[in-house]
């Protein structure tokens, strides 16, 4: 699942054509542009006017084995905004797509799988007349409609049933195809939709060109014939994404020449799973010079932070990434200072590990996997796609040679090089982990080399599915979902399974946030997984949430439901026996953390476990323990301060004040605002911490 891709994914769905109503005689031919994951094409999207003026559209792709088929209509009424839409299919993960909208006159009325509703807009001049309806499901073109009536209104245009969407023009550029063939197009940044911009390159009948993005690698919509030139024109949306990630960066790091004093502060003691009394810590040159009794004096020319109330911990970690270049703010203002990036574009992830070492972008240190993947109609898209053992081989030198850490293997990499291709990776001393391949079991890869394995539904598979079954399409969650609640998880199979995965060493990276919605949201219902923050967000992104990703309906909730507790259960068990147990979040930064953390404490882990999980324990599987995870005299000044104490209630790790990466400062309340998010800690509240 891609980063801030999967909990707004269906608001980035941005790309493409817009037909004014026309009258039949004058109905332009059908419209075409190619979906490219990469610089392969992998779906389409087509859009047609029909002799009544109604655009119909038809957009489908296939990545990674999943993708969303929809087809949808509307209309563009005599004010330039759509005042007619529907649409049907189903979106990524296979949940239902059912929404119509209509506006006649000044009344609205709108019914979706997550809400129904009715707005009355005023007459005459009034901007909010205009307001256009902003769906939760929609095919690219749509979107392009609305950026076009917001360029006609002084690039901004309300939405409803809240927000507004903004229009900044970049710059213009000419490009060539294969065939000779020239063109002018303009760059828009668009906000308001979702916590950052998307890009639209537009031609100069304001028709849109193509719609890039580049969260783990380049993906999105090109005109058809001009293919060939979605890497340049990804290259310059780059461009005009680094000058606003530097001006944040700029504004929101704070570096200091004086030791900083954190007085009056528990702290959590990540080797014991204990809190202190409240005592000072000093901070100097990026490290942690001392933990003294508040009493005993301070340096003179100490800057001090007022701690009381307040819990000073390790900063977070997060191993289960696949960063883009805006997630980084969204990990720092999370408390997390380093996340492992477990599949990414090579070029793409070192640009982001180089600006985030450098202070240019916001974001933590990295620990890099090189992502590898068997050649199929299944294949995920970043990485390295092989179709050969000498190739595979080639990757696990490729990644090694260019600094990375571990190889991931995926679901469609041929289980027989499994072992030579960890073999490989040991010598140069990389980790192994992944998904289970297809065709074969949790408890053969583990045989084979695999140091870990990564989603917790990979483990249940090794019960549920049959070496036979094809897992590298949805049904690697369906299966779960409507199997695993029969499993006993007491069971001799599945308690020599756990043993051995003791006996191993063999770590679990069970990313429970990112299923916590599929095998849990109803129709209606939004997301359980952002409910604790939702009223932070905006308004667009929170309504967005009432779409499930999968299709749940009455017939199969229960199981689904029993097979969550079930994972539950499961993870409970792991961590009891003595399985490693590392956060990650595979879905949107900083936020699904946190709902990780609070999971495993619903699961039964007790909080303070947890914290020692997300701190001392993901640095020792890192081999960074002698430096981070650690409020110890002579590590490196990763560090939360908490407004609470998440030893009692592990929720207080929402409520971070200050943030300190290598000894620099970061303060969310002065983050959060810049992406639309409002600080769980207001500024006036964070006592004595900001600058």
């Amino acid at each position: 699942m891609r980063l801030l891709a999967s909990a707004v994914g269906l608001l980035l769905l941005l790309a493409t054509h817009a037909t004014h109503a026309t009258h039949a005689a004058d109905a332009p031919p059908a419209q075409r542009w190619t979906w490219l994951a990469g610089t392969l094409a992998g779906g389409s999207l087509t859009a047609t006017t029909t002799p009544k003026g109604e655009v119909v559209s038809r957009y489908a792709y296939l990545d990674n084995g999943r993708g969303p088929q929809l087809q949808a209509q509307w209309h563009e009424g005599p004010d330039g905004v759509p005042d007619r839409w529907k649409i049907t299919g189903t979106t990524t993960f296979g949940s239902r797509a059912s929404e119509v909208f209509q506006r006649k006159g000044q009344v609205a009325h709108w019914k979706t799988v997550g809400d129904e509703g009715t707005a009355h807009l005023p007459s005459g001049g009034n901007a909010a007349a205009a307001s256009a309806y902003l769906p939760l499901v929609y095919t690219p073109d749509y979107l392009a409609a609305l950026i076009r009536a917001a360029l006609h209104r002084g690039n901004r245009l309300p939405l409803l049933p809240a927000g507004e969407l903004s229009v900044a023009t970049i710059e213009s550029t000419t490009v060539t195809n294969t065939a000779g063939q020239t063109l002018s197009l303009t760059l828009h940044a668009v906000t308001g939709l979702g916590l950052t911009p998307s890009y639209l390159w537009l031609d100069p009948a304001g028709e849109l060109f193509a719609n890039l993005d580049m969260a783990d690698s380049l993906y999105g919509v090109v005109r058809e014939g001009w293919e060939a030139t979605a890497p340049a024109l990804a290259a310059r949306q780059q461009a005009a994404d680094e000058v606003l990630l530097a001006q944040l960066a700029g504004n929101a790091k704070h570096t200091y020449t004086q030791p900083i004093a954190f007085q009056h502060v528990q702290v959590f003691d990540s080797r014991h799973g204990t809190l202190s009394p409240p005592q000072t810590v000093i901070v100097f040159r990026g490290r942690i010079s001392t933990l003294q009794p508040d009493e005993v004096p301070l340096p003179a020319d100490a800057l001090t932070v007022d701690g009381t109330g307040q819990t000073l911990l390790p900063a977070l970690f997060d191993l289960h990434t696949h960063g883009t270049p805006w997630s980084g703010a969204l990990q720092l203002a999370g408390g997390v200072t380093t996340a492992r990036d477990l599949g990414n574009d090579h070029d793409s992830i070192l640009q982001q590990e180089a600006r985030y070492d450098s202070g240019a972008w916001l974001g933590p240190r990295l620990w890099l996997a090189g992502f590898m993947d068997g050649r199929s109609p299944y294949t995920a898209t970043g990485g390295k796609t092989v179709a050969s053992l000498p190739e595979a081989l080639e990757a696990v030198d490729f990644f090694a040679a260019h600094g990375y850490q571990q190889v991931k293997l995926y679901s469609s990499f041929n289980s027989e090089w499994i072992a030579p291709v960890a073999q490989r990776a040991h010598e140069r001393g990389l980790r192994v982990s992944g998904h289970v391949p297809s065709f074969t079991t949790a408890a053969r890869v583990i045989t084979q080399g695999y140091d870990e394995l990564n989603h917790l539904n990979m483990l249940f598979l090794n019960f549920v599915a049959s070496p036979s079954e094809d897992t590298r399409t949805n049904a690697r969650f369906t299966m779960v979902g409507e199997r695993a609640w029969q499993l006993d998880l007491d069971s001799a199979p599945v308690q020599s399974f756990i043993q051995e995965l003791v006996r191993r060493g063999t770590v679990v990276d069970p990313t429970m946030a990112c299923f916590e919605d599929s095998f849990n949201q109803a129709p209606g219902e939004s997301s359980r997984v952002m409910a604790p923050v939702l009223d932070r967000l905006p308004s667009t992104l929170r309504r967005s949430l009432l779409q499930p990703e999968m299709e749940l309906t009455p017939a199969v909730l229960g199981h689904y439901r029993a097979s969550w507790q079930k994972m539950l259960d499961l993870l409970v068990r792991l961590d009891r026996a003595g399985v490693p147990l590392v956060p990650g979040t595979d879905a949107l930064e900083g936020f699904y953390l946190h709902r990780e953390l609070e999971l495993w404490v619903q699961a039964g882990i007790p909080a303070a476990r947890v914290l020692q999980h997300a701190t001392l324990g993901s640095a020792h599987v890192l081999r960074l323990d002698q430096s981070l995870g650690a409020v110890e005299a002579g590590y490196s000044a990763d560090l939360i301060l908490v407004d609470g104490n998440p030893v009692q209630d592990i929720r207080a790790v929402r409520r971070i004040t200050m943030v300190m990466k290598a000894g620099a400062g970061y303060f969310p309340a002065q983050i959060y605002p810049v992406l639309g998010i409002r600080p769980a800690v207001p500024a006036a509240e964070v006592r004595g911490a900001m600058p």
